[in-house]
């Protein structure tokens, strides 16, 4: 088992990328570049590390994803502009780092509208291997008294800088290209805080289904989304 921890910035505690056994043994830490340790203004931001996580289609690698960009390569999402996220690439079997592209997400969706909770974001919050280059991407927007917006869109590390040895973004780097492909508040469904997705059974006909997941959000409950993707 692969998971991920954001650390905690505001401590000067690093974000993590741990290997496990099925029954929760400890097996090894993935080393990280020193670009995303936080520390004099620099690194991850505190609760905007790694929220994504996934394996490429043939295994050998593991790819994760900061919420929001480092402190380092720029701001994060507003009403005018998105942020840019790294993409960090890991070999499975070495740890080595492979390679770091930039996702950069759509502005904040919505202004606040209510004034005794005015904070708005936006961020990264899963990512999902079709294949070894293209991926499905989450990206979670919320507004104060607006509430959730949940998109689901397509990427690929196809013609995106690769930006490993960088220890701050220059600006210039070509970002993941992205296309929409659902929105799930558009759509007429109720949403929360979600931040996870993976396939999960096919279904009868053939289709695959796909499953999304928002975390409580500290309200005590757990939702799930199931969607039918045609012809995969």
């Amino acid at each position: 088992m692969l998971w991920t921890s954001e650390g905690a910035a505001s401590a000067g505690l690093a974000p993590t990328i741990r290997e496990a056994s099925a029954d929760g043994a400890f097996r090894r830490d993935y080393r990280l570049p020193d670009a995303y340790r936080p520390a004099d203004g620099r690194g991850v931001r505190n609760n905007l590390a790694f929220e994504s996580l996934t394996r490429s289609a043939d295994g050998r690698s593991i790819v994760a994803a900061t919420e929001a960009a480092l402190a380092q390569d720029g701001p994060i999402a507003t009403l005018d502009a998105g942020t840019g996220a790294r993409v960090l690439v890991l070999d499975r079997s070495s740890g080595r780092t492979r390679a770091e592209y930039v996702y950069r997400t759509d502005p904040i969706t919505a202004a606040p509208t209510d004034p005794a909770n005015p904070y708005a974001d936006r961020g990264l919050t899963e990512l999902l291997a079709l294949n070894d280059t293209d991926f499905l991407a989450v990206e979670r927007s919320f507004a104060g008294g607006v509430g959730f917006t949940i998109q689901v869109f397509w990427t690929t590390t196809r013609g995106a800088t690769n930006a490993a040895v960088r220890d701050a973004l220059t600006g210039r780097e070509r970002v993941m290209p992205t296309r929409l492909l659902l929105d799930l508040t558009a759509a007429g469904t109720q949403v929360d805080n979600v931040e996870g997705i993976t396939w999960g059974p096919r279904l009868p006909n053939g289709d695959r289904s796909l499953v999304l997941a928002a975390d409580d959000n500290f309200t005590g409950f757990t939702q799930f989304h199931l969607l039918r993707v045609r012809g995969r």
